[in-house]
C-alpha cells in the first residue's frame, strides 16, 4: 500500500531535469515517510507561484520513495501526465490521487472475492448439539464434550487407572498388569529348558530309582538313586589311593620327640623352628646396642637406618647433579673436587634470598669468574713465560665503534684505562692506553733520576 501523510509538501532544491529519477528538497520539507522501496507515495509536481496543484494545468505526478532527510527517488509522468523540468522553489506534494483510488478499489474487490466462505453468524453459533440442525453449526467444545460422552458406545470399558498395577504380586482377576510388569514376569522365567549333562544343561531325576538315603549318580537320563554298594563298587579302583585318614590320636600339640608314629601340628613345629634361630648363624638383635644417632662413636652400639640417613644427609654431596647447600661453616676438602663442566660453584647472596655464581669450568677449558673478583695480590706461577693479564673477547654482535675498555681503579678513582673499539665484524681497533683525573706519567732514567710528564691544558705536554 501507498504509504500518505496529511498536508505534506516541500520545495524544489534545484532544478530537476524532465529525465531526472532523482529528487532533493530544501529542508523543513513535511514529507517524513519511512526510507526505501517498500514505502512509497503518490505525489505531484506543480508551479510554485500556484496556490494549489489544480491551478497548475502542467502539474506532474509521480511515484516517489525517502531515501534520505531530503532525497527522494522518483517514477516519472505517471496517470497521464507528462514530464517536465521543475526549477529551485517549485512544489512537491505527497497526494491520494485518483489513480490510488481506483487501485485501492480493485484491491479491496479481489479480496473481498477471493475470501470462498461466508461470515461468521454468531445467530447460528450453538454450544451443545442438542438442536439437531442443518442450520446452527457448534462450537470445538460442543464437539468434544458430545464425543467424550460418546466413548462408551465403541466396544470396551475405559481405562480404570486404580486398577492397573505395576507388578504381578495381587495375582487378582480384577487388576490387570501394565506392559512392564508383564514383560518383567517373562524376563524373570527360565527359557525352555535343555535337559543332559552339559554345561547350562538342565538335570533330570529318574523318579522310578530314586529311594530315600540313596546317593545320587549322574547318568545320561539324569540323575539316579543309587545305594551305598553300588557307590563303594564305583570307586573300589580309587579306594587305594596310598594314604591313610588322619589319626587324631597320634596328633603331637606339645613338643617334638623321636616317634615314627606321631605327627606334629603346625604349631609344634613352628616353636620347634623358632627355638632353634640362634643355630642360623646370626646373633639375634640387642636392642640394648641399638642407637638413633652416631653420637657415640662405637664399635659396640649399632645404627638405625634413620640414624645413619641423617648423618648423611647432613653431608654435601658432592656428586649430586642437583645443588647442594652448606649452612655451618666452610667446607674443608682433603683431596681434589671434581665438578661438571659449566656448572657453577656458588654462594648464598648477602640477603640469603638469592646465590652468587662464583667459579666454574666453561668448554674452552677455562675459569669463568661469576662476579666481581677483590683480591689482593696476583702472582703468576713461577717460570710461566710470556702470559696474558687480561684479554677482552669483542664479537659482531657489538657495533661499530662500541668501546671496549678496562679501567684499572684505586680508592674507586679511575687511574689507568686500556681503550679500544669494536670494528662491527667481531673484531676491534681503535686502541688507546690513557691516563684519567689528571694522573701523570713518571719514568726514570738510566741514572735513576725519576722523570715527570704531564699534561698541559693546550695538550703540550710537560717534563719535570
Amino acid at each position: 500500500m501507498y504509504k500518505k501523510i496529511n498536508y505534506a509538501i516541500g520545495n524544489v532544491a534545484s532544478t530537476t531535469a524532465i529525465g531526472a529519477t532523482t529528487l532533493t528538497l530544501k529542508a523543513g520539507h513535511t514529507i517524513t515517510t519511512d526510507t526505501g522501496a517498500t514505502n512509497k507515495f503518490i505525489a505531484v509536481f506543480y508551479d510554485g507561484t500556484k496556490s494549489s496543484p489544480y491551478q497548475d494545468t502542467n502539474r506532474e505526478i509521480v511515484e516517489a520513495y525517502r531515501t534520505d532527510t531530503n532525497d527522494f527517488v522518483i517514477a516519472r509522468a505517471k496517470e497521464n501526465t507528462s514530464a517536465k523540468q521543475w526549477v529551485e522553489n517549485d512544489k512537491f506534494m505527497l497526494i491520494a490521487s485518483a489513480g490510488v483510488f481506483n487501485e485501492y478499489e480493485t484491491e479491496i474487490a479481489s479480496k473481498q472475492d477471493s475470501l470462498g466462505y461466508t461470515a461468521e453468524n454468531s445467530a447460528n453459533k450453538k454450544t451443545d448439539l442438542s438442536g439437531n440442525s442443518d442450520t446452527y453449526y457448534p462450537t470445538q467444545k460442543a464437539v468434544k464434550t458430545a464425543v467424550d460422552l460418546k466413548q462408551d458406545a465403541l466396544g470396551y470399558t475405559a481405562e480404570n487407572a486404580a486398577n492397573k498395577k505395576t507388578s504381578l504380586t495381587d495375582n487378582s482377576d480384577t487388576y490387570y498388569p501394565s506392559q512392564k510388569a508383564v514383560k518383567t514376569a517373562v524376563d524373570a522365567k527360565q527359557d525352555a529348558l535343555t535337559f543332559g549333562i552339559a554345561n547350562t544343561n538342565a538335570v533330570k531325576v529318574d523318579d522310578a530309582s530314586v529311594a530315600d538315603n540313596d546317593y545320587a549318580k549322574f547318568t545320561a537320563n539324569g540323575i539316579e538313586g543309587v545305594p551305598y554298594s553300588t557307590v563303594l563298587s564305583d570307586i573300589g579302583a580309587q579306594a587305594a589311593l596310598g594314604y591313610t585318614p588322619e589319626n587324631v590320636a597320634n596328633k603331637e600339640t606339645t613338643a617334638l620327640d623321636t616317634s615314627t608314629t606321631k605327627y606334629p601340628c603346625n604349631n609344634v613345629v613352628k616353636e620347634a623352628v623358632d627355638a632353634k634361630q640362634d643355630s642360623l648363624g646370626y646373633i639375634a638383635e640387642n636392642v640394648a646396642n641399638k642407637k638413633t644417632s652416631l653420637t657415640d662413636n662405637s664399635d659396640t652400639y649399632y645404627p638405625t637406618q634413620k640414624a645413619v640417613k641423617t648423618a648423611v644427609d647432613s653431608k654435601v654431596n658432592l656428586d649430586q647433579t642437583t645443588p647442594q647447600t652448606i649452612t655451618d661453616g666452610s667446607p674443608l676438602f682433603s683431596e681434589g673436587v671434581d665438578m661438571a663442566n659449566d656448572k657453577w660453584l656458588k654462594s648464598k647472596d648477602y640477603a640469603g634470598t638469592g646465590y652468587l655464581n662464583i667459579l666454574k669450568g666453561n668448554e674452552d677449558n677455562e675459569v669463568d669468574v661469576g662476579t666481581q673478583l677483590n683480591v689482593g695480590s696476583i702472582e703468576a706461577e713461577e717460570d710461566s713465560g710470556a702470559i696474558s693479564l687480561f684479554d677482552m673477547a669483542v664479537s659482531s654482535a657489538s657495533a661499530d665503534g662500541t668501546e671496549m675498555s678496562a679501567t684499572i681503579k684505586i680508592d674507586g678513582n679511575n687511574i689507568l684505562k686500556i681503550y679500544a673499539e669494536s670494528d662491527g665484524a667481531g673484531g676491534a681497533d681503535t686502541f688507546k692506553v690513557q691516563l684519567l683525573n689528571k694522573a701523570v706519567l713518571t719514568m726514570q732514567d738510566s741514572a735513576g733520576t725519576t722523570h715527570t710528564y704531564m699534561a698541559d691544558t693546550d695538550g703540550s705536554l710537560n717534563i719535570t
